[in-house]
């Protein structure tokens, strides 16, 4: 494997990030929903503003890359119209609040060609810690099963430990690893 490294270096590939991809079906038991949260529909402006907001202290390698050579509005705006551009539903897309009033985060859920997926799942920065990602994590598994869909799929960067957790509590496995060369 050490020889595809090489080789993608020699190719000008300067960036190399272990991703982890987990899924689950209908069939393992659901996690338990959050009784902390709420979720609230918002509008683009909000997401584009969260996309921002949850960049600082993220542990996602395009991220940390894009904010670092571009900047963090264009971060924004590219998550936001990829996002949108996805399968899947936008009325789905939420943000989650906590005592009716304080937002801790958002998800996007949407689809793959193949599989319900858990596109995007921000905690904002000064939440972190408090294990909402287990809430919004949760949320996002029962809108897919509740609108019928059997497999869930996710995938973060090896490095990105809370993410990777909060799959494995929410009874979803690995189902593959991949390495990703970028420039």
């Amino acid at each position: 494997m050490r020889w595809r490294g090489q080789a993608a270096k020699a190719g000008g590939f300067s960036r190399t990030t272990e991703r982890v991809s987990y899924c689950r079906s209908a069939a393992d038991p659901r996690p338990v929903r959050s009784t902390r949260l709420t979720f609230e529909a918002a509008p683009d402006a909000t997401f584009r503003g969260m996309f921002a907001r949850v960049a600082d202290g993220s542990l996602d390698a395009y991220t940390l890359h894009i904010v670092a050579t571009e900047g963090i509005e264009a971060l924004a705006d590219d998550d936001l119209e990829f996002y949108l551009l996805l399968p899947g539903e936008r009325d789905s897309w939420r943000v989650a609040v906590l005592d009716g009033r304080t937002p801790v985060g958002f998800m996007i859920p949407t689809r793959t060609a193949y599989d319900a997926s858990i596109s995007y799942l921000g905690i904002l920065p000064e939440h972190r810690g408090n294990g909402y990602v287990h809430d919004v994590l949760a949320e996002m598994v029962h809108v897919h099963h509740d609108n019928d869909q059997d497999q869930i799929v996710g995938t973060t960067d090896l490095a990105n430990t809370p993410m990777r957790a909060a799959f494995e509590s929410a009874g979803f496995q690995v189902g593959r690893r991949r390495i990703v060369h970028e420039q």
